[in-house]
């Protein structure tokens, strides 16, 4: 992707702020849990949230199989209909909670699990709409109108440095620099992003609809991963993956995808013609009044400081 394409579509957000806010799935608790691994409570250590499957919703939940559970797995109420699986056999050291920076933190929807989990939370936003949703949604986390290639903080303040759907924006190097500088020796990098199962047909023909501009991404994504591996900076990344279901309305699927970077940065006639095939998409996917249910697998990476 051409700098300067890329510099225009990572400050599209704002523009679509309430969108966002609306329409993008979270993170299952688990992903948040397991970046942060090193940095448990006393109280976490008892009963990790270690999870199998995690799901967005309890109705998507009822039309599970839920009875061939692997050993060491069983159900767990999250609160807010949010269930999934659970390890039960599972056990951790604890620890303090930790510092933790979130940049590009966008209007909070990482950023909740993070201080849910008991961490002190900064939230670095560079852009205002987004970050004044953040700070409606998670009153409790620092927030901070910054970007990741220079962040106004001290060296080595925070215990680990979390990025969810958003790394692939940087100016890796830049940004990869700052973030060595501002971890404590030892301290965690944690990346994720939510990506559409495609193996579900009427998920692959959405994809379709949206161009070869987010496959770039995901490519990009991970050549950023085989740069980590090659970091002096960085030890190797580690990885895990949890899936995570989003139950989508036919306005809910529009708003999704109209949150897009790709086609909010879309010349205005294009973008509402993407928006009528997606509709389209729905009308002759969806069992109605159930909707659909948006399967994500949630990939994640954990790396420390080699400093």
């Amino acid at each position: 992707m051409e700098e300067s394409v890329r510099w225009s579509r990572s400050r599209s957000f704002g523009s679509v702020a309430d969108v966002y806010e609306r329409s993008r799935p979270g993170y299952p608790p688990e992903a948040a849990y397991w970046l942060l691994a090193d940095y448990l409570q006393p109280d976490q250590a008892d009963d990790p949230p270690s999870a199998f499957d995690f799901y967005a919703t309890a109705d998507a939940m009822a039309d599970q199989d839920r009875t061939n559970y692997p050993a060491g797995y069983a159900d767990t109420d999250y609160g807010d209909g949010q269930v999934g699986l659970s390890r039960t056999d599972a056990t951790v050291p604890g620890s303090e909670p930790a510092t933790v920076v979130e940049l590009a933190a966008g209007t909070g929807k990482l950023t909740t699990a993070l201080v849910d989990h008991g961490h002190r939370v900064i939230a670095v936003e560079p852009a205002g709409p987004m970050l004044a949703r953040l700070v409606r949604q998670v009153p409790t986390a620092t927030p901070v109108q910054a970007v990741a290639e220079k962040i106004p903080l001290a060296e080595s303040c925070a215990d680990a440095v979390v990025v969810a759907q958003a790394f692939h924006w940087f100016d890796t190097d830049v940004a990869l620099a700052e973030i060595a500088r501002v971890l404590k020796p030892g301290g965690t990098l944690g990346l994720l992003w939510n990506y559409r199962d495609e193996s579900v047909p009427w998920v692959r023909q959405l994809s379709s609809l949206l161009a070869a501009a987010e496959r770039i991404e995901a490519r990009q994504a991970e050549e950023l991963i085989e740069k980590l591996e090659w970091s002096r900076l960085f030890s190797p990344p580690e990885y895990a993956g949890f899936r995570l279901w989003q139950k989508l309305d036919r306005d809910g699927l529009l708003h999704l995808v109209a949150s897009r970077s790709y086609v909010a940065t879309l010349p205005p006639g294009e973008r509402q013609e993407v928006l009528h095939q997606v509709g389209e998409l729905y009308d002759v996917t969806a069992r109605q009044p159930d909707g659909l249910v948006m399967p994500y697998i949630t990939t994640c990476y954990r790396t420390r400081t080699r400093r």
